[in-house]
């Protein structure tokens, strides 16, 4: 399977001037979901994003007061980061509401799972400032005459958006453990969630480059015992899932091709996950109409629009 092929998501604000921001998730693949599977996070529900790559990471990547956000098709959008600091949550939502409404059009299919993730895991930057630490840092000098008015407008969504990662972490791991499900997160050390947006230092006499100090703060980190263990437990429990899923082919294929099979002899449409519940349904309602039950199979095998994802 090719790594274009694999359905992604990326987070940005949409906005207009001095007006409310809204979360827009940029995706590859469709989200034409009915009302009511929705919830209050999808605000851009539809088809597949139709925009260039450096669009999307130009809107992905323009942090307030760093650089300039981008208009896409007359809407403007910035860094997602600014308000969505951590985007497990909107992951777990995206893909929770994507499977129950899929589920809900195969009401039959024994591989739709009720929860469908099993382990979810999510890397930061590094720890950053609290609250009260972000509140005492200085603003930028003021340089143009509209500065004022572009800062107060910043205040006032940071107020409503800016979101604790903390707090969405223990969200999260919440929902995933009343699930019994695993969930691994890991932030970064302080050390590298001081450093500023824009800084980038060359290697001096007595001083790393800042490349080289990220990468010796963040093997540090890693060889921290705790972070150690659940690296350890993180691999085993990925190994674990992939072995457990390799070891029915028909249920392997299922997840990583996401096929699925059609009835070509019923009068309605009806699918099934697996060759072997298709052919449990024609031996029991169409064994005297259908004379090669695995050509009929072949011929009522599906797949989705997005090779490799779940839609």
């Amino acid at each position: 399977m090719d790594v274009a092929d694999i359905p992604s998501m990326l987070v940005a604000n949409e906005f207009e001037y001095y007006g409310e921001r809204r979360v827009h998730l940029f995706r590859t693949y469709d989200m034409d979901l009915p009302n009511g599977f929705l919830n209050f996070r999808f605000h851009n529900c539809g088809r597949a994003d139709n925009c260039f790559i450096w669009e999307v990471a130009r809107a992905t990547s323009a942090a307030p007061q760093y650089f300039k956000s981008i208009k896409i098709d007359e809407k403007n959008y910035d860094d997602g980061g600014f308000g969505w600091n951590n985007p497990a949550e909107i992951a777990l939502d995206e893909v929770n509401m994507k499977e129950k409404y899929e589920r809900s059009k195969r009401p039959g299919d024994s591989c739709a799972s009720e929860f469908p993730l099993e382990v979810l895991i999510s890397i930061g930057t590094g720890k950053t400032k609290t609250r009260a630490q972000r509140a005492q840092t200085r603003w930028p000098r003021l340089t143009a005459p509209n500065m004022v008015r572009k800062i107060l407008w910043h205040v006032d969504n940071g107020m409503k958006f800016i979101t604790d990662v903390e707090r969405v972490d223990g969200r999260v791991e919440k929902a995933l453990d009343e699930k019994s499900k695993q969930y691994f997160r890991w932030d970064g050390p302080e050390e590298v969630g001081r450093l500023k947006l824009d800084e980038w230092k060359p290697a001096r006499r007595s001083r790393l480059s800042t490349k080289n100090f990220i990468e010796e703060e963040i093997n540090r980190y890693l060889k921290q015992k705790d972070n150690e263990e659940r690296l350890r437990r993180c691999a085993k429990a990925l190994v674990e899932l992939r072995r457990g899923r390799a070891e029915d082919e028909e249920r392997w294929r299922r997840f990583t091709e996401c096929t699925y099979y059609a009835c070509t002899a019923c009068s309605s449409v009806q699918s099934f996950s697996l060759p072997r519940e298709l052919r449990a349904h024609i031996c029991g309602q169409h064994q005297q109409g259908v004379s090669n039950i695995e050509e009929e199979i072949q011929k009522g095998e599906t797949y989705p629009k997005v090779a490799g994802g779940p839609w």
